[in-house]
């Protein structure tokens, strides 16, 4: 969002210094915030997919969730709640986009993870 007003801004000084007072507002903003928009939109998809594939074995599940390789199926459903509570990107919405995007990762790794051990496990 803040690059869209950014761009906002960028568009009315290039306006304001214009030197020919008769094209005050010759560009068409809606149709440059649109293309604007658009493109911050396809990067961050594009961002998203490129950070979020993950490629994990079961040993590393088990690592991931922190919990022993025999655990039971009650242990890594706790140990799955447990981790979804503690890096839910919801518990981070306020904070900066960095962070946001780490929980985002980590809840992606996390639900892999049970998944993966839920497939092998059959439950």
């Amino acid at each position: 969002m803040k690059q869209i007003f950014d761009r906002i801004k960028n568009i009315l000084k290039s306006e304001l210094n214009s030197t020919d007072s008769n094209d005050f507002f010759d560009v068409d903003l809606d149709n440059d915030l649109k293309k604007e928009f658009e493109n911050l939109s396809h990067n961050q998809k594009n961002d998203r997919k490129s950070n979020f594939t993950i490629d994990i074995d079961e040993q590393m599940a088990f690592s991931i969730l922190e919990i022993a390789s025999d655990a039971s199926n009650d242990e890594i459903k706790r140990a799955y709640l447990s981790k979804i509570k503690e890096y839910h990107p919801d518990k981070v919405q306020n904070m900066g986009k960095e962070i946001r995007l780490l929980a985002e990762q980590k809840t992606k790794e996390i639900n892999e993870a049970y998944n993966l051990l839920r497939k092998k496990r059959g439950f």
